[in-house]
């Protein structure tokens, strides 16, 4: 069997799995992935209510 590539919205859902790790409930605020984490975050959110 050929795996195939995942399709965007599935890529996208696994990042934002990735980004809820990061700020999640216990987030550390020194982390240098927070701030870019949050950003990913809203705007795979964001990209995900406009369908």
């Amino acid at each position: 069997m050929v795996r195939t590539s995942a399709t965007p919205a599935a890529a996208g859902l696994m990042v934002l799995f990735y980004c809820t790790k990061v700020v999640g409930r216990w987030a550390d605020e020194a982390d240098p992935k927070l701030a870019p984490a949050r950003i990913a975050a809203e705007r795979i959110v964001g990209e995900l209510q406009a369908r």
